[in-house]
């Protein structure tokens, strides 16, 4: 069976490639991030996946939502992927896009869950650090997630180093078993 990751790649790269084009890589990712929240909504979902929802109902639908600042060409996108019935892929094809996006810009993503709020200074260095050892611009976030305990998760792409207190008693009562 063919994953949404798989079919939704095409059409991140082709969108990628036009975006790279028009000089907009910007402005599409921010409105396929938008409508990537659009179409995560089950009501928007369930609309636009009824089966007497006609593909041009549906572009309307989207377009009237478009945020400003939006590319004019993302409805001719719509179009698209309405014609494939695709419109649900929207956020599978955001994600792919912004990863696309931080590979072309020489960027890592990269996400610190702490079980306590952590300072400014203590994050910019933490962020100048990385960028030091991945020799590329790093492009923090942090959460806040008090059921860890203490310590930290890191997630860099695809990675996850897991050191919060959680973790290690979790590993640790696996290892009795």
């Amino acid at each position: 069976m063919i994953t949404p990751v798989v079919v939704a790649r095409p059409y991140a790269k082709a969108v990628f490639a036009l975006a790279k084009q028009e000089s907009q890589l910007d402005s599409w990712d921010e409105a396929l991030a938008f409508y990537a929240q659009v179409i995560q909504d089950k009501a928007t979902q369930g609309f636009l996946g009824h089966p007497k929802c006609l593909p041009g109902v549906a572009i309307d639908f989207l377009s009237g939502l478009a945020p400003a600042g939006a590319p004019v060409s993302v409805k001719n996108f719509f179009r698209v992927l309405a014609h494939f019935d695709r419109l649900l892929l929207i956020p599978e094809i955001a994600a792919q896009f912004h990863e696309l996006r931080l590979r072309e810009e020489q960027t890592v993503a990269v996400k610190l869950i702490v079980a306590k709020p952590l300072s400014d200074a203590f994050l910019k260095s933490f962020q100048d650090a990385l960028q030091r050892k991945h020799n590329q611009r790093v492009l923090l976030t942090s959460e806040v997630r008090e059921s860890l305990i203490g310590g930290a998760i890191v997630e860099i792409g695809d990675s996850v180093v897991d050191g919060s207190i959680r973790g290690r008693l979790s590993r640790l009562s696996e290892s009795f078993i």
